[in-house]
């Protein structure tokens, strides 16, 4: 692990980590996830450093950026620092997450718990504001964007569960992006770019399973309408709004 000066490098892959007023290179190891299913970034890097080597200034809960190529694709917090010491070698592994872990980790801070009248982008404005946390809106859709007459907070409930609620409820995407901001969004036909393996795509891996594949599935309805007793109608009674149960191919 090296610390060097701020300064224009042209190597594509080179990994920096901004922390603590010093940027570290040379890491030997690197993991970055981002997922649009994922709520927050995560990284993981490792490298081999001598065992008189200080690692302090690697203080976890210290402010981060991670830079690939010189593009920013983490911003956030160190979460945990390893090290491993084995005769002359040491190995140190660090992991963090996007400045949106706090969503995922802490629950919501709010007077009343509920919310009147509001629209979903204020709503999670209300929410991410006590962790410092911008909202970027990138929603067009009308329907999205209209107010919502009541919405409820349940008391220790994370700000990750409420605001996943909110996006299924507006039907929108909800994640963070690369500046550490929790970014709403919506499907777009817009084509940004391909993926060519051997050129940006390094490697694929594919993988097919069998498990979780079943032959049968079936639907059982309420007691109200037949499904207590495994009623093979019930299907039908219950799309005609039927309550009876007399005619239960299966009696009492």
């Amino acid at each position: 692990m090296s610390e060097t000066n701020n300064q224009t490098n042209n190597q594509v892959n080179k990994i920096e980590l901004y922390l603590n007023g010093k940027i570290f290179s040379g890491w030997k190891s690197l993991n970055v996830q981002r997922s649009l299913e994922s709520m927050s970034g995560r990284f993981d890097l490792g490298i081999a450093v001598r065992p008189e080597d200080d690692v302090s200034v690697l203080a976890t809960g210290s402010a981060l950026v991670l830079k690939m190529g010189g593009q920013t694709v983490i911003t956030g917090f160190l979460d945990e620092l390893k090290q491993s010491i084995g005769g002359q070698d040491k190995t140190i592994t660090i992991s963090g997450r996007d400045k949106t872990c706090d969503l995922v980790d802490c629950a919501i801070v709010h007077h009343s718990y509920q919310f009147k009248n509001q629209t979903a982008k204020q709503i999670a404005e209300a929410i991410c504001k006590p962790f410092g946390i911008s909202v970027v809106w990138q929603v067009q859709t009308p329907e999205a964007n209209e107010r919502i007459p009541v919405w409820q907070v349940e008391p220790g409930e994370t700000a990750f569960d409420n605001l996943s609620k909110i996006a299924r409820h507006k039907g929108v995407l909800v994640t963070s992006d690369v500046d550490g901001n929790l970014l709403f969004t919506e499907p777009s036909s817009k084509q940004v770019g391909n993926l060519t393996l051997g050129e940006n795509l390094l490697e694929l891996e594919q993988t097919d399973s069998w498990l979780e594949r079943f032959s049968l599935y079936r639907v059982i309805g309420d007691a109200e309408q037949g499904g207590a007793k495994g009623d093979t109608k019930t299907k039908n009674k219950g799309a005609k709004g039927e309550t009876t149960v007399a005619d239960d191919i299966y009696g009492d």
